[in-house]
């Protein structure tokens, strides 16, 4: 497993020596040295350290830090995002972790800090441990691990096999019901990622990273009041988390405060002024207050996302062509298949096909409508053929 760790030393994380000094909180070369022979991935690089971890091959992460910097928080929420399902395997490396590093891994699950000092004589046994526990399939063993571990590393065949059994388990085992939540998300359940994240809370009602994931999927299945009853619980553990800040001010824009919105998105982008989730904002309020360019200006800045936001631009997308503005309809479809996760894909270009449809030209709402049949990841979306037959009748 030495091979499935990653240790990232954030560059703007220092430490204060015992002279007084500001230096890097980088480990010890004999330590470097004897991790890397290990097969142990060390880098100091933020972008390489989070292509690493969304390849789902490293499953062990330790942070180098002592306090919440850039790096270190986006480094944290990516984990929390992509590996969330095992914060037993995330450490905080450091001497002296600060209050706000502190909040943050309660938040994320993390309940791990070792002295940098002590890494190495500390990692070895403990890896050895982990992995008898993985590999341990006795009817006592940690099963939740295993499954952690298989949706990490995208193994989802490995869940559908047992998934009447682990559904069985995720009756009375909070953290079995946790990863059927995340299996479900995974998959674009969003109904039953949440009806699994609402269990796992009903048989542990602190475990945190649920009351995240359950309030975010409130949030995406239309239950924005709710979702914030979750967020601002985790607000009075972590007020710094310029990710969920945004995510309230998503659930105050559903509502219809966009006052309370605005303040929340400004909030986010003082924390970090590149926050993908408050530029996602910018694009939402900029279509409330009727400026479509500037909305679709906004959106330029906008990179990959999740299926809520795309339903949003999706339905602000359907206005624009249903009242004439064919033009600014395609522009915001075009931008919103560029960042849309692939299972949702077929639903934009659906649409697109429409766009031109009502437009009467038929070839190119053809070939929209061909791309959405390709894509299509839901069987029982008919639609595509409805108006698939409809424009074959029509370019005959």
């Amino acid at each position: 497993m030495f091979k499935n760790t990653l240790i990232f030393e954030a560059t703007d994380a220092t430490l204060i020596t015992d002279n007084g000094k500001v230096a890097p909180l980088t480990l010890d070369d004999e330590d470097r040295v004897w991790l890397t022979q290990k097969g142990v991935f060390i880098t100091d690089q933020y972008d390489q350290a989070v292509t690493r971890v969304m390849t789902g091959q490293f499953l062990i992460v330790a942070i180098a830090a002592e306090k919440v910097t850039p790096e270190v928080s986006k480094f944290m929420r990516i984990c929390q995002r992509h590996l969330g399902i095992l914060p037993q395997w995330q450490v905080i490396v450091g001497n002296n972790p600060d209050f706000d590093l502190q909040a943050q891994a309660m938040e994320s699950g993390i309940k791990t800090f070792w002295p940098l000092a002590e890494l190495r004589k500390t990692l070895a046994p403990w890896i050895l441990e982990q992995n008898k526990i993985l590999t341990d399939k006795t009817e006592d063993a940690d099963r939740s691990l295993r499954v952690g571990v298989a949706i990490a590393q995208g193994k989802y065949d490995v869940i559908e096999k047992s998934i009447e059994s682990l559904k069985a388990d995720a009756q009375f085992d909070y953290r079995v019901a946790f990863h059927l939540g995340i299996y479900y998300d995974t998959q674009l359940q969003a109904d039953l990622s949440l009806q699994f994240f609402t269990k796992s809370l009903e048989l542990n009602s602190k475990f945190i990273p649920a009351i995240y994931r359950q309030a975010q999927k409130l949030l995406e299945t239309g239950h924005a009041a709710d979702s914030l009853k979750g967020f601002e619980r985790l607000e009075m553990i972590n007020p710094k988390n310029p990710d969920r800040k945004a995510l309230m001010a998503q659930a105050y824009a559903d509502i219809g405060d966009w006052d309370q919105a605005k303040a929340l998105r400004d909030a986010a982008t003082e924390l970090e002024p590149d926050n993908p989730l408050a530029r996602e904002l910018n694009v939402r309020i900029a279509f409330e207050s009727g400026n479509t360019e500037s909305a679709l200006d906004a959106l330029e800045q906008c990179q990959s996302t999740n299926d809520y936001f795309i339903k949003k631009l999706n339905a602000e997308a359907v206005k624009l062509s249903q009242n004439g503005k064919t033009e600014e309809a395609l522009r915001l479809y075009e931008k919103a298949w560029e960042i849309a996760p692939a299972g949702v894909k077929f639903r934009i270009s659906y649409n697109v096909a429409l766009a031109h449809y009502r437009q009467n030209v038929f070839d190119r709402a053809l070939e929209y409508c061909d791309r959405a049949a390709q894509e299509c990841t839901d069987p029982s979306f008919d639609k595509i053929s409805k108006l698939h037959k409809i424009l074959n009748e029509k370019v005959a």
